[in-house]
């Protein structure tokens, strides 16, 4: 967090297969989202916020953490596309924020229906940008 990080995140971190929590944020990184995460089965938490990372979200970290995945980050980056539909039955997943990217699809309606309050999952906090969020739950706390 804050280390002045430069360059990309490189592929290799996948390599730390026992990986629980990456803090990332707030540095200068650049690239797109490392596909090697993926192959980190125990992670739970990964904050890659507030950097310059480009590019899609892949359709594969709703995979992160073997589906354990409890809060992704990618907040205040230069992400586009959008949140992969296929991420509507990640039913661990307690926070994602994705506001202040380049996104311009609309959060699946299945990850709608992981909001903890009343729906099928333990989601709590969702950060998205209001023109990309018809969530219920959006209403009045999009930014």
């Amino acid at each position: 967090h804050n280390n002045k990080f430069t360059g990309q995140i490189p592929f290799n971190i996948g390599n730390m297969v026992n990986l629980f929590y990456l803090d990332l944020s707030y540095n200068e990184l650049a690239g797109t989202l490392p596909p090697s995460l993926v192959m980190c089965k125990k992670l739970r938490h990964v904050y890659l916020d507030h950097n310059m990372l480009a590019g899609p979200i892949p359709s594969f970290y709703g995979r992160l953490g073997n589906y354990w995945l409890i809060d992704l980050t990618l907040d205040s980056n230069q992400l586009v596309g959008g949140v992969p539909e296929d991420w509507g039955d990640r039913k661990k997943l307690l926070s994602l924020k994705v506001q202040d990217n380049n996104l311009s699809w609309k959060i699946p309606k299945e990850l709608c229906n992981l909001w903890a309050p009343d729906g099928e999952g333990e989601l709590v906090e969702l950060g998205a940008d209001c023109r990309i969020c018809d969530c219920h739950f959006c209403k009045g706390r999009c930014y």
